[in-house]
């Protein structure tokens, strides 16, 4: 994925991840989070980050991407919850 310079992958899914847990939901939210925590969280994870993703980028990242099955994975790898039951919406 490139954004004037090229964007890691691994850089890019940090950005993903963290922006979703920091509470920012769709494409140009990321953006924005991006934007104002870019240098914080290149500086924080001790990574060289070049050029923050754009709206563009998180959208394009997002076209092809099947949630569920992503949720799916995810719950897989993670230990069922207190009352036996996982988090995971999609079946």
């Amino acid at each position: 994925m490139l954004v004037g310079n090229a964007i890691r992958c691994g850089s890019f899914l940090v950005f993903i991840v963290m922006g979703n847990l920091a509470g920012y939901r769709g494409n140009r939210p990321l953006e924005e989070f991006a934007q104002r925590y870019g240098s914080e969280v290149a500086d924080l994870l001790q990574i060289d980050l070049d050029a923050v993703p754009s709206f563009s980028t998180f959208r394009r990242a997002h076209i092809g991407l099947d949630f569920c099955r992503a949720q799916r994975r995810l719950c897989s790898m993670d230990a069922p919850v207190s009352h036996g039951r996982r988090g995971c919406i999609c079946h």
